[in-house]
């Protein structure tokens, strides 16, 4: 393994040495990975919360109007629907009450944890005015800690782990009649990051931010492919998770504005590797 982790990652490796340090497991806290393995952390949770904020102002630039679909959100003390909060004050208090709560069945990853020093909450749903979709674009979106506490941990046992959640799935975004919750993995000790659970993809939680963030906040746009060439140009692809595969169905053009997925990757140009 090369060192020099955090110099690798601000001269562009983000994947490699975030790669590197997971399979460190809980040994990023020990000599001689600590300091440069926690520098990484770091680097990263600023971009990540560069990446939010650009998102959010850039999706209220381009008229999409943030809405508690369902019903179901967050509000302020004056009552106030709230999409996205930065923390504005200390939460050390906070997290210390989560990991003493999640100790005896596992500790959540670290990108978690300091992820949440930053944010309160983070909910991305909503609808782009005047533009139609009528598929499942999974906006991003990140349960306030409270409500992770409240729920504990889960047990997947198909997987045999434990985990905790931390966003409604793709369907109660839609139209708050989801079925499931996404999760991530918690460990017998604090490790770097973590699996995703009920998503469909066996991806970790970092990849999951990965790909919101190369599309605009709305990771599911990975699964709508542009028009084949052979094709009408009045076609999207779309193919469910794990969808990778040719099994693709057609999806007209009055299902999603191909507008969408132009103002996504607008907004994803600007966003910083992770």
């Amino acid at each position: 393994m090369a060192y020099n982790l955090h110099e690798r990652y601000l001269q562009g490796e983000t994947v490699q040495v975030w790669n590197e340090i997971v399979s460190l497991k809980e040994r990023i806290f020990t000599p001689p990975f600590r300091e440069d393995a926690l520098q990484v952390v770091n680097t990263m949770v600023d971009r990540i919360v560069y990446n939010m904020e650009l998102i959010y102002t850039e999706l209220l630039a381009e008229g999409y109007v943030f809405d508690r679909q369902g019903g179901y959100g967050y509000q302020d003390r004056l009552g106030k629907s709230v999409f996205f909060q930065k923390s504005t004050a200390d939460k050390i208090d906070l997290i210390v009450d989560f990991l003493i709560k999640l100790e005896p069945l596992g500790v959540p990853p670290l990108i978690l944890t300091e992820i949440y020093k930053k944010f309160d909450m983070i909910d991305f749903r909503g609808y782009f005015s005047g533009l139609r979709s009528f598929l499942p674009l999974d906006p991003l979106y990140l349960y306030p800690m409270e409500e992770m506490i409240k729920w504990g941990v889960e047990y997947d046992f198909v997987k045999d782990t434990n985990y905790i959640l931390f966003s409604p799935d793709e369907g109660f975004k839609a139209d708050g009649y989801g079925e499931t919750n996404y999760g991530v993995t918690i460990s017998d000790k604090m490790v770097a990051d973590g699996n995703l659970i009920n998503y469909g993809v066996d991806i970790t939680f970092v990849e999951y931010l990965r790909q919101a963030f190369r599309w605009g906040g709305f990771p599911n746009l990975k699964y709508i492919a542009k028009p084949k060439k052979e094709s009408s140009n009045q076609t999207y692809y779309w193919g469910s998770r794990p969808a990778e595969d040719p099994s693709k169905w057609d999806v007209s053009k009055d299902m999603i504005d191909y507008q969408i997925i132009d103002i996504a990757v607008e907004i994803a140009s600007k966003t910083l590797p992770i």
